[in-house]
C-alpha cells in the first residue's frame, strides 16, 4: 500500500494492513492507528481508508455517536466523496492545489 501513515487534524495515524478479518478497516483513535483489510480491490481500499479517517475525524473534532448512528452517514458519505473525486480528477486536482 502507498499509504503508510496519514495526519488527521494535527495527529499521526498509522496505517496497518491486515488480512484474513472479518472487517473491511477498523480505526482505532486512542491508539492513532488504523487497521485496512489489504484483500479489497483498489476502490475498496480507498473508500475504506477515507471511511476510517472520517470516524478520525469525527473522534477528533469531539463529534463521536453510538457506532450505528455513525455508520449511518460515514458510510455513504465516504462512498460518495470517493466516487465524487474519481469521476471528477480536475476538481480531485483543484482540491488538491496548496492554498496560498
Amino acid at each position: 500500500m502507498a499509504v503508510s501513515n496519514v495526519r488527521i487534524l494535527g495527529r499521526k495515524y498509522t496505517i496497518k494492513p491486515v488480512q484474513n478479518t472479518d472487517f473491511y478497516g477498523r480505526c482505532h483513535n486512542k491508539d492513532a492507528f488504523i487497521e485496512l483489510l489489504t484483500d479489497q480491490d483498489e476502490f475498496g481500499l480507498k473508500d475504506t481508508l477515507l471511511h476510517e479517517i472520517m470516524h478520525a475525524i469525527l473522534h477528533q473534532q469531539g463529534a463521536t455517536h453510538e457506532y450505528e448512528l455513525e455508520e449511518s452517514f460515514v458510510r455513504p458519505l465516504a462512498t460518495g466523496i470517493m466516487t465524487v473525486l474519481q469521476d471528477n480528477p480536475k476538481l480531485a486536482q483543484f482540491l488538491m492545489e496548496k492554498i496560498k
